[in-house]
């Protein structure tokens, strides 16, 4: 069974979906990490934008628990155009896109891709320690992997 909760951002409305169940004791628990939000009859289906970037941002962690790196980083880098193409948020992209983002190169060891994300971040958000420190992090992982 699926619940819709919406979230009030400014004058924005947003919905998100989650998963409820109810657990031993008849607690009531909503996960909001479903790996089948992208997957059909178990299979997981090609990457196509919904045209939101927050529902894009839901995709795109489906596909990263699902370990499908490739279409998370096609969802996370559209919820990041549609994010610049937004008012609100053209100016200030969430940081959590270019947290996800990192995080998968890093996975992947692709150090300059995670660098040139990083970089990207920090022209938004230049006081995130959390970014610079991941920056460092990266560069060093690149110069050892020469």
């Amino acid at each position: 069974m699926r619940i819709s909760k919406n979230y009030i951002i400014g004058k924005w409305i947003i919905s998100e979906l989650g998963r409820k169940t109810i657990d031993k004791n008849g607690n009531v628990k909503y996960s909001y990490q479903d790996k089948k939000r992208t997957q059909v009859k178990g299979k997981i289906i090609p990457f196509k934008s919904t045209g939101d970037f927050v529902e894009d941002q839901h995709v795109g962690y489906s596909y990263e628990q699902n370990k499908d790196y490739p279409n998370a980083i096609k969802a996370y880098e559209s919820a990041l155009k549609l994010a610049l193409k937004d008012k609100m948020f053209s100016n200030c992209p969430p940081p959590n896109i270019f947290t996800r983002l990192a995080i998968i190169y890093r996975k992947q060891k692709d150090y300059s891709s995670e660098i040139k994300v990083l970089n990207q971040a920090l022209m938004y958000h230049p006081s995130s320690e959390d970014f610079q420190k991941r920056l460092e992090k990266a560069k060093l992982l690149n110069t050892k992997k020469d």
